[in-house]
């Protein structure tokens, strides 16, 4: 067995819970910590543009959680554990980008239309709001200035109201701009490349 699937298996059998002695077992914690996880970080850098410590931090966390929940479904044979783990890493932060994209769509008719936090802004700064200022601000800028400004708004959280005194609009058209507005930034992001892909489910 080479070095790579040797240490991939240690690790795996970390995750697992079980078949490592104690010099094996903190050999495999210092392999996945010091070795694996810094390429996942990497990675998440590479393809979001994300430089946020608490932000990259929120996203490995939840993918080592699921990934030890889900570790019977690598096989070896297949790929590297490296890649099992930045695929997952991947998946989680485009559902978290997700999650906040739909939460900008989500409006109470009798309460102030704010984005909620999620998992991701425990700095007080959304993935949402990392990337529409980072790589991904010219999907946002290539906007009409209607679409823009609301979302830019909507990411503030700033009321409704503000918006439809400055556009000079009601509830009803508000509403109607906001979801055009979603709409669009979800396809300018989805035309990005493999970093952000948004499904509709």
């Amino acid at each position: 067995m080479n070095t790579q699937k040797h240490n991939d298996a240690n690790v795996v059998a970390l995750l697992s819970g079980h078949g490592l002695g104690r010099r094996e077992l903190y050999e495999a914690a210092r392999i996945l910590y010091e070795e694996y996880l810094p390429m996942v970080y990497a990675d998440l850098e590479k393809w979001f543009g994300l430089h946020n410590p608490r932000l990259l931090d929120s996203i490995v966390i939840e993918t080592i959680e699921r990934v030890t929940r889900l570790i019977k479904r690598y096989d070896p044979s297949r790929a590297r554990f490296t890649t099992f783990l930045i695929g997952f890493a991947r998946r989680v932060a485009c559902e978290l980008l997700r999650k906040e994209l739909d939460t900008i769509c989500i409006e109470e008719v009798d309460e102030t239309d704010v984005l909620a936090p999620t998992e991701s802004s425990k700095d007080g700064k959304t993935l949402l709001q990392e990337l529409l200022r980072g790589p991904y601000a010219a999907c946002l800028e290539s906007l009409d200035e209607k679409y823009r400004v609301l979302i830019e708004m909507a990411i503030e959280a700033e009321p409704p109201e503000s918006y439809q005194q400055q556009f000079d609009v009601n509830r009803a058209t508000y509403r109607k701009r906001k979801e055009r507005a979603i709409g669009e930034l979800r396809e300018r992001i989805s035309m990005m490349g493999p970093g952000i892909i948004l499904d509709s489910d």
